[in-house]
């Protein structure tokens, strides 16, 4: 028998539906909240999400999942499908909102948990909203712009980073003049590795929602999506990161830029694990570590676990 309940919701975002599930464990009283922010061009209840949501359902926490705006069964901005970036962190302001107008949520205690891309939004949704009470970031990159120039220059040079930019240049300038926003395949905005489009490739078999295209809009979105130019802002938040020392994907020297730059936060980086921390081999270590920060900082008391029934 299931330990909780669960139910479809749905708010607005700069006026994009957002579809999103909330998770609540069946209980008596009013519980602390963890929102998930997705990877990109990903969707609220794949890979990771649902093993947090099993894990913090057992401690006592609600959970809530949402399709960042563009993604999954969520309505497109007016900038197209798959904005990601800055228009995330957008987001989960307002799903913040939502969740504190719901009776049977304490929305005085609000954690913010992502992974990759999702990792990058809830640091930056952090610092920038007085609401959020702790933050728990893996595979965060510290730098969006630095981040996207690094991994293109990695694997095609610096001369195809510069195409990107200038393919972008030209589109945010039609969709200034027109309204017209251009879309492309996600691999020419994201430069994955062969091992990563394999993955990917799998991801949008698995999963019909994965997105496939992107509007160019999110090249400047995810250059906008920079961390470590507000980590100062984060040293009133209990923030862990979490990152693999192995990752190819976001090197494990963004983990430790963002630990130096913020203040108290705390660092656990974990040997031999690649990219997506919560559903590589450690995920159960992993799973611990975000459930332990979250009773530590959002609990005056220490959230019991829970026994099923």
């Amino acid at each position: 028998m299931q330990d909780f309940r669960e139910e479809a919701v749905a708010f607005h975002s700069d006026g994009a539906h957002i579809a999103g599930t909330m998770a609540l464990p069946k209980r008596d009283g009013r519980p602390p909240v963890v929102i998930w922010s997705h990877g990109y061009g990903g969707y609220g209840n794949v890979l990771g999400a649902p093993l947090v949501k099993a894990r913090l359902i057992q401690r006592g926490f609600a959970f809530l999942t949402i399709d960042h705006r563009g993604c999954g069964a969520s309505q497109a901005s007016p900038r197209g499908r798959c904005v990601q970036g800055i228009e995330s962190v957008l987001d989960l302001f307002h799903a913040i909102s939502y969740v504190q107008s719901r009776p049977d949520i304490d929305g005085q205690r609000i954690g913010l948990v992502g992974e990759s891309h999702g990792g990058a939004t809830v640091l930056m949704s952090g610092a920038l909203d007085q609401r959020v009470g702790a933050v728990v970031a893996t595979d965060a990159f510290a730098d969006g712009h630095a981040w996207l120039a690094q991994m293109w220059e990695k694997k095609a040079g610096t001369a195809a980073f510069d195409r990107l930019m200038q393919r972008t240049a030209e589109a945010l300038r039609t969709e200034a003049l027109t309204g017209i926003v251009t879309h492309v395949p996600v691999p020419e905005v994201i430069p994955y590795g062969e091992t990563e489009l394999q993955l990917v490739h799998q991801l949008w078999q698995d999963h019909p929602l994965w997105s496939r295209d992107a509007s160019l809009a999110t090249v400047e979105s995810i250059g906008l999506l920079a961390p470590l130019s507000v980590a100062a802002r984060l040293s009133s938040r209990p923030v862990r990161l979490i990152h693999g020392e192995d990752d190819s994907t976001v090197p494990v020297e963004d983990a430790t830029a963002l630990h130096k730059a913020i203040p108290g936060s705390d660092l656990q980086i974990l040997p031999g694990v690649g990219h997506g921390v919560t559903f590589s081999d450690r995920s159960s270590e992993v799973l611990d570590l975000i459930a332990e920060w979250f009773e530590q900082s959002l609990s005056e008391q220490r959230v019991p676990a829970m026994t099923s029934r």
